[in-house]
């Protein structure tokens, strides 16, 4: 938020929790706020997207489900693609 004179800072904050809301000065460009948003994400982890994970499997021995095989050189998987949505004050995206 750069500084909105409406409750639209309150209600990003509830929404998304505030460690995922900056607050940034009223006079910051798009440009500006969008590079300080770019350097505070940090870095995605197959955590955050869960689809790079593989799968786990049934450990007969431990009688649980084994989840420790993330990025394995040998099991085939897709590249990660990262993408940034920049929406504008003045933006209205469907909800499809």
């Amino acid at each position: 938020d750069t500084g909105s004179a409406d409750d639209s800072a309150r209600l990003v904050t509830e929404a998304l929790g505030g460690d995922r809301v900056l607050h940034l000065a009223r006079r910051t460009s798009f440009g500006t706020a969008v590079d300080e948003a770019v350097r505070t994400a940090g870095p995605l982890t197959p955590d955050d997207l869960p689809y790079l994970k593989r799968p786990g499997g049934w450990d007969p021995v431990t009688r649980a489900w084994v989840d420790e095989n993330y990025d394995l050189p040998e099991l085939p998987h897709g590249e990660p693609v990262q993408w940034l949505w920049l929406l504008h004050d003045d933006c209205a995206p469907e909800p499809d």
